[in-house]
């Protein structure tokens, strides 16, 4: 295990780490969302990011880890009650550039969990000719706590809900 975190409270947050940091203004894809590192909290072993409507703008908290690994095993225990409006995602992001990226948790309708992985140029998402998989769940309650994973070898990509492969 290269790292774990149970998030006990002792853990620091700020704009570069360590381990996590908290992001800040306006989500990539999504003008009408806010980013605001306030709304992101730790302790009582949970990591809770806080959203909030101001008129027509989202406010809510986003985090990135500071651990940097090609290949492995990730796993997060986690839950998101439905909402039409605020959905969640839980990634894999470069350090530098985009794409590649695996969205290994991602909130579609209600009772479905959606995976996708993303890669070609910039250019080639930019001009709409978007390249990535999709890979979709369906009765998976995720107003209740699961396990979601991702496990990234060179020649494979996997996905896991609970333990179990999917």
């Amino acid at each position: 295990m290269v790292f774990e975190d149970n998030f006990t409270g002792t853990e620091k947050v700020g704009p570069s780490g360590p381990p996590w940091f908290a992001y800040s203004g306006t989500p990539g894809g999504n003008e009408e969302g806010l980013w605001k590192p306030e709304n992101l909290s730790i302790g009582n072993g949970q990591m809770l990011l806080k959203t909030t409507r101001h008129g027509s703008t989202w406010v809510t908290a986003g985090a990135g880890n500071s651990i940097r690994q090609t290949y492995g095993r990730w796993e997060v225990r986690m839950r998101m009650p439905y909402s039409r409006d605020v959905k969640f995602v839980v990634q894999l992001w470069p350090s530098q550039g985009w794409p590649p990226n695996i969205d290994f948790a991602e909130r579609g309708r209600p009772n479905e969990y959606i995976a996708f992985m993303h890669w070609g140029t910039p250019a080639d998402q930019k001009s709409g000719h978007k390249l990535q998989t999709v890979d979709r769940l369906a009765g998976i309650d995720m107003d209740q706590w699961h396990v979601v994973g991702v496990m990234w070898r060179p020649n494979s990509i996997q996905y896991t809900i609970d333990g179990r492969v999917w």
